[in-house]
Order: structure tokens, then sequence, then C-alpha cells
């Protein structure tokens, strides 16, 4: 199972994969992950919760490695990944080498502490009057 949806407004795309995704479901994602960061800004910061997301085959691997790398030509500058289970975190990181992204990583174990980091975030556009 999967969900993507996107925060416009703070240019932020949210990724939940769960369970195990077999080659249709995972085309079906990618063309929706593809969608939405074609709407969203370059800069643009991916919460990616991996937590309860089974190890992949090689072939969904795979595309899972070309969406990495779409998303880092796009422009993503950060992704803060919900992880759990260890395999699934090792296979999603050498994906992500294998396409050499650029986009900084964050490790988090729960949504919540995601959330948290992206409130320390700045989202807001800076007040010229305060700006110096």
């Amino acid at each position: 199972m999967y969900k993507i949806k996107a925060d416009t407004a703070r240019n932020v795309m949210y990724i939940s994969l769960k369970g195990f995704l077999n080659e249709t479901d995972v085309k079906e994602a990618v063309l929706q992950i593809r969608r939405t960061a074609d709407s969203l800004r370059p800069g643009f910061v991916i919460v990616n919760d991996i937590s309860e997301f089974s190890p992949a085959s090689p072939r969904v691997a795979d595309e899972i490695s070309k969406v990495q790398a779409y998303v880092n030509q796009k422009g993503c500058k950060k992704t803060i990944r919900v992880v759990g289970n260890v395999l699934s975190k090792h296979q999603v990181r050498r994906c992500q080498e294998a396409v050499r992204a650029e986009y900084e990583v964050i490790e988090v174990t729960t949504p919540e502490e995601a959330e948290k980091y992206l409130k320390q975030m700045s989202f807001e556009k800076p007040n010229p009057k305060t700006s110096a």
C-alpha cells in the first residue's frame, strides 16, 4: 500500500509505503510521485514513511532508484525518512546511493518526529521589515 500527498504551501511531499509493493503498485506510486514532484517548487522536502515497508524485489527496488533520481533532478533538497524495518531502510538507502542523489537525508523513527523536524525548518517568507 502507498499514499502520496503534497503540502504545496510548505513545499513538502508526503510518501507512505506499507507492506509489500508489487511491480504494478510501485509503477503507479512512481507515476504519482513524479506528478507530485512536478507540482512542487525546487527545494522541496520529502517526508518518506517506510517504517512498515517490507523489503522489495529487485525490479521494485529499480523503480525506487529511478524515482529517487527523478526527485533529485526536480530539486528535492531534503528527505526526512521515517524508518522501522532495518532491511527496508538499507534497501532504500542503497537505491539512493546508486543514483547518487544529492539531497540530504534525515532519519527519524516516528511520523511525529518528522513533523517536529519540519516545524524547525523555516517555511515562512522572510519579513522585509525584520530581515537585515
